[in-house]
């Protein structure tokens, strides 16, 4: 301000060192005032998920938190309709990470493998944590089954690169962790059209994934004609 009012009196004689002071003085109040906005607006966006999911809502991950059994539409609004496309992401090592390196480092691979299967951002999904057990997307009237394989192959690919753990729980040490970590996963498919209830639709694709654990392409479906689960390869 004071080198536009002087500029604004002296416009003459005004150096260009003045001017070059004061965009640059500009340019640094105009980012301090929207990081205070940004700040308070992130603010608010965390307030109304915890507000909306209520009891529901897991701060590692961000997202919804379901337990297995209980009302699917309480958590995931999208999971009436039909056909019903679910991905179930079972991590089997998350408890064994939790005993060996203490509960800091299993939060941190929960954030970490929660940002990353968020950066995918599916079109018309629900994403939530399986609690105790991993992730869920949720695709309201997904257009094939092969739509749902492919977001399986990309959480995949996405998922199982090796994480570098902090192990502290103090915030000076916590980059000094040196724990690497690699999620043994198992994703199940699921393309629910019947009406059935989505939380046994729900429990269902937990199991497949469960039992994708089994495979060398870590993830699997329910074929019908076999009556059995069976494994997805990794590509076509």
């Amino acid at each position: 301000m004071a080198g536009l009012d002087w500029y604004v009196f002296h416009p003459e004689g005004t150096p260009w060192q003045l001017l070059a002071a004061s965009a640059v003085a500009g340019i640094g109040y105009l980012l301090c005032i929207a990081t205070a906005m940004w700040t308070r607006y992130a603010y608010l966006i965390e307030v109304r998920k915890v507000m909306t999911h209520g009891s529901n809502y897991d701060p590692l991950s961000g997202m919804p938190l379901y337990a297995v059994g209980a009302p699917a539409t309480d958590v995931f609004p999208g999971a009436a309709a039909r056909p019903l496309g679910l991905v179930a992401i079972s991590i089997a090592n998350l408890k064994m990470l939790e005993d060996l390196h203490g509960r800091a480092a299993y939060n941190h691979a929960i954030f970490v493998c929660a940002t990353r299967l968020r950066s995918l951002d599916f079109a018309g999904t629900e994403l939530g944590r399986l609690a105790d057990e991993g992730f869920l997307i949720v695709t309201r009237r997904p257009e094939s089954g092969q739509q749902l394989i492919g977001q399986a192959r990309q959480a995949l690919k996405r998922l199982s690169r090796p994480v570098l753990l902090g192990t502290s729980r103090k915030a000076e040490t916590f980059e000094e962790g040196e724990a690497l970590w690699e999620p043994v996963l198992g994703i199940g498919v699921l393309l629910e059209a019947a009406e059935v209830p989505p939380e046994l639709a729900i429990a269902g694709a937990r199991d497949i994934s469960r039992s994708a654990w089994a495979f060398s392409s870590c993830m699997g479906w329910y074929d019908e004609q076999e009556a059995a689960i069976a494994q997805i390869p990794l590509v076509d």
